[in-house]
């Protein structure tokens, strides 16, 4: 129990009750007394508020009594029940705050992200945020660290107007737990500008039935129904301006801050961008897409001429991609050299439709990635599509990969890492570590034209494979042609329970 003689230090300014993990009796009348209260840090250690106007000697103080702390500008605190907060609660001022609202089977309160915001709201709600009390909506207008969860009994989660009055701030926003959650947000004909312009990182977890970021209200629209569109056609998120679109137009939609992106769990999501959309994110870095099993496409596969493909999607420099099950190919050949021109690393595991990764028009938009690894993909036949009779490239042209690291592990149907001709004009001379396992199909790692630019290759690996040979033959090659290639900078070299390997090299 906390001393009622607390109540007596009318001057303090600073009461930090955290990590008193036996709390659970804090008497009526001691928090009111404490009117030059600055800072009250309470966290989970208590819980069991008393209801309003109900003080006995065996009661606990109420919420009601923070009313009395003008001063107030820093509170952490956990509210198991939104409806205990009395009416006329103000939060207006405060400037730092981590608040949690409502129950929950498990509360982490030490999230490593939750110091990195002044002020944090986590809500497990029962119904819409609609319904809130009008302060607790205060605090929505203000966090900059929102974490939804366990939203029961509702399909659409919120309301332009209230994307527009509460969400201004938010800079970190997560979602997750929503049963019935088809739509993020109901979209409204007179309003034509959504706005998270301090947004940097949006996860949307565990929403089986997601269907679309926004619903309509329209007769007819050009997204279709099971594809999450971020936003409405004529909606342009910009620092500085509003274009309206007309419906035969491409929009535009921007995410001028957004760094993060994670979607994980969306169980019916099948396209994240559409034909008639280019997406800007350019500030996003790190892209995380998981467990979405319906997802056919990264981009969508646009053939319409009239839609320009010059943009710069994103300026990642990480993507993650796993547990994709029907998805054949992440990325279509319109993307633009400039499309992707930041990204450095790529991890894609569990994609078990997934065929091939890279044809050879991607690996010009691609010359900048340094990291790859591809982990348990039961369909890869093939990493790097070097051939295509379509491929229009300069006989003077080189494409030059600056690819450092690569590791293939678990890839049973994997035939071919390089195809075997063509013709110098790719080069792979960044090369520097190699790791192959358990990738039984594959009978010969690199085609010579690939291994006599592998000057600075320095670690080789090679485990559990059917492996016949390291370096295969051109058949361009004649057996009177000297042939050589050497892996100078070669220090670590591992063959290990490789069967089936006859040759380094066949010659």
């Amino acid at each position: 129990m906390l001393p009622r003689e607390i109540g007596q230090l009318t001057k303090l300014k600073r009461l930090d009750l955290r990590y008193c993990s036996r709390l659970k009796r804090i008497p009526p009348g001691v928090f009111c007394k404490l009117s030059r209260l600055e800072e009250l840090s309470i966290g989970d250690s208590f819980v069991e508020w008393g209801a309003e106007g109900h003080s006995s000697q065996q009661s606990n103080s109420s919420l009601a009594e923070l009313k009395a702390l003008s001063c107030l500008t820093t509170l952490e605190i956990r509210i198991p029940n939104a409806k205990i907060i009395p009416k006329g609660f103000s939060f207006e001022k405060l400037q730092r705050y981590i608040i949690f609202i409502g129950e929950a089977s498990h509360w982490d309160w030490n999230w490593y992200w939750v110091a990195e915001y002044s002020r944090t709201l986590k809500l497990s709600l029962q119904t819409s945020i609609s319904f809130l009390n009008d302060d607790v909506k205060v605090l929505l207008k203000k966090a900059e660290n929102l974490f939804i969860d366990d939203v029961k009994g509702v399909e659409i989660l919120l309301h332009e107007s209230e994307v527009g009055n509460y969400f201004q701030q938010v800079k970190n926003l997560h979602i997750q737990n929503g049963g019935m959650i088809q739509y993020i947000f109901k979209d409204i004909d007179d309003v034509h500008k959504i706005e998270f312009l301090q947004l940097q990182s949006l996860t949307l977890k565990g929403l089986p039935n997601l269907i679309s970021f926004c619903s309509t209200n329209k007769g007819s629209t050009s997204i279709s129904p099971q594809e999450i569109a971020l936003f409405k056609q004529k909606e342009i998120i910009s620092t500085d301006k509003i274009i309206q679109e007309t419906s035969k137009s491409r929009a535009l939609i921007r995410f001028p801050r957004l760094n993060f992106l994670k979607l994980k769990g969306v169980q019916k999501l099948i396209r994240i961008c559409h034909e008639d959309y280019t997406v800007d994110f350019p500030a996003l870095t790190v892209l995380e897409i998981e467990n979405c099993p319906e997802l056919t496409g990264f981009i969508h596969n646009s053939m319409r001429k009239d839609i320009p493909t010059h943009e710069v999607l994103f300026n990642n420099k990480k993507i993650t991609i796993s547990h994709l099950r029907n998805v054949k190919r992440i990325w279509y050949n319109q993307l633009h050299t400039n499309s992707l021109s930041m990204l450095k690393e790529l991890t894609v595991k569990e994609c078990d439709s997934l065929l091939n990764i890279f044809s050879p028009f991607l690996l010009r938009v691609f010359q900048r990635l340094e990291k790859l690894m591809l982990t348990n993909c039961a369909s890869q036949e093939e990493v790097f599509q070097l051939q295509m009779q379509e491929l229009d490239i300069e006989e003077t042209y080189v494409i030059d990969s600056q690819l450092r690291e690569m590791s293939l592990i678990c890839l049973p149907k994997l035939k071919h890492v390089w195809t075997k001709d063509h013709k110098g004009k790719f080069s792979f001379e960044s090369l520097q570590q190699v790791r192959i396992q358990q990738c039984w199909s594959l009978k010969a790692l690199f085609p010579f034209s690939i291994a006599k630019d592998l000057q600075q290759l320095k670690r080789l690996a090679i485990a559990s494979c059917g492996l016949e040979e390291i370096v295969s033959k051109s058949v361009e090659e004649s057996d009177l042609q000297e042939i050589r290639f050497a892996f100078n900078q070669l220090s670590f070299l591992k063959l290990w329970f490789l069967p089936y390997l006859t040759y380094f090299y066949p010659a």
